[in-house]
């Protein structure tokens, strides 16, 4: 993912979005809508992590309102801005925080430094195949809204993952499956969530291109916002992992003054293309 420093959203949005990603080659990012129903079953069992501060009760369902891309303003107190109006997914509305993906009737797994704890659990709702259509409409109804009831198994260092357990189960929903190998440098993968915090979307393009004991690392092009994304092996649809920091996000382009996105010709490019962090899954769960 890549480091998206946005001014004006909430310090706890700007706390996660501190991990974040980039482009690696050309940007291989597609909408909920765009791919085959396959794929829509698995960004179904995707969800995204919502502040319920951001949230207006109106009994049987939530209204919000949201900024496009476009009005978030980008950087730091030294260099700001606005994305350039030619930059992908430019027109889209935010909401998502984070990101999760559903393994259990009523487990959901996410990044630790998404739902940091007790309080953190209970001040955000999580809601799945949250593509564009659903979140320009403005409101969430709440039998696709569910609560974190508690945060069931938790790490940072040096495995950063938060399972979670549901107010209840998700219906009509199929878990994702973890992949009982480790990964492999190679492995061909995609990631689903919600880059720069906007609709769903898929990361279709990645591979593995490096791996320790407690970490790897991909190509995948993802964002702040990602956190909490499944990798998952393009060749079975199993989850292998759990996107969790990156490399920079946005950097101004001076001749216009405007954010695009940081464009890596290759991993490792420079100091700003290491590469996206992914927490392993294998046997994740077992200790």
């Amino acid at each position: 993912m890549k480091i998206l420093l946005i001014v004006l959203l909430t310090s706890q949005i700007t706390s996660i979005s501190a991990l974040e990603k980039a482009i690696y080659g050309s940007d291989d990012r597609v909408s909920y809508s765009e791919v085959s129903p396959q794929y829509r079953k698995l960004g179904d069992a995707t969800a995204g992590m919502i502040q319920l501060s951001k949230l207006n009760d109106k009994g049987r369902y939530y209204e919000f309102s949201s900024k496009i891309l476009g009005e978030l303003m980008m950087g730091n107190q030294f260099r700001n801005g606005y994305v350039c109006s030619d930059e992908k997914f430019y027109a889209e509305e935010l909401l998502p925080v984070c990101s999760g993906f559903l393994v259990g009737p009523d487990t959901l797994l996410t990044a630790g430094h998404c739902v940091t704890g007790p309080k953190s659990c209970k001040k955000n709702i999580w809601s799945f195949g949250l593509g564009l259509s659903k979140i320009r409409s403005g409101r969430i109804s709440k039998k696709d809204a569910y609560k974190c009831e508690r945060v069931i198994k938790r790490g940072m260092s040096p495995r950063d993952f938060a399972l979670i357990k549901l107010d209840r189960v998700v219906s009509g929903v199929t878990p994702f499956r973890i992949s009982s190998r480790r990964e492999r440098v190679g492995d061909k993968v995609f990631a689903i969530g919600h880059p720069s915090n906007l609709p769903l979307k898929f990361a279709m393009n990645g591979s593995v291109k490096s791996r320790k004991k407690d970490l790897f690392k991909t190509d995948l092009d993802t964002f702040a916002g990602n956190s909490g994304s499944p990798v998952i092996l393009k060749s079975t649809h199993e989850v292998i992992g759990i996107l969790v920091k990156g490399a920079l996000d946005y950097e101004k382009d001076l001749s216009r003054g405007c954010f695009i996105t940081n464009k890596c010709s290759m991993y490792s490019q420079g100091a700003d293309c290491l590469g996206e962090s992914v927490t392993p899954t294998y046997r994740l769960l077992s200790h």
